[in-house]
């Protein structure tokens, strides 16, 4: 029993580093694409956004009980939320719109791999 565990662990370490391979490979041809480029571009940017609004959120935490007019953190808080609403609002936007056109292209795929019969060719 305990060699055939140990046989078992060698195998699926393998399996992952050839899989880890596979996939790298394939960022890396997919890498060269503008596009691809682009639209994680777009994931970096709310990402920096994200963190950007949480910093200045802890910020104005701490400010609120230094700061004697709250008027301008209060401008502060509200431009922020409407920059973070619109860059979300976007992204989700995009990423609604590429998740159609990938669903449609795979039915569309599928729809050609079909010959007349029905049946995979």
């Amino acid at each position: 029993m305990v060699g055939s565990k140990g046989g078992f662990m060698k195998k699926f370490i393998n399996a992952c580093i050839i899989r880890y391979r596979k996939w790298k490979k394939k960022k890396e041809a997919d890498s060269n694409s503008i596009l691809n480029w682009l639209w994680e571009f777009s994931k970096k940017v709310v990402i920096f956004v994200t963190l950007c609004y949480f910093i200045q959120c802890i910020y104005i935490t701490v400010m609120i009980n230094t700061v004697p007019d709250s008027a301008v953190l209060s401008t502060l808080v509200t431009e922020s939320n409407e920059t973070f609403r619109v860059i979300i609002g976007g992204y989700l936007l995009k990423s609604g719109i590429e998740n159609a056109v990938k669903i449609k292209t795979a039915k569309i795929a599928k729809k050609h791999d079909l010959n007349i019969e029905g049946s995979y060719e």
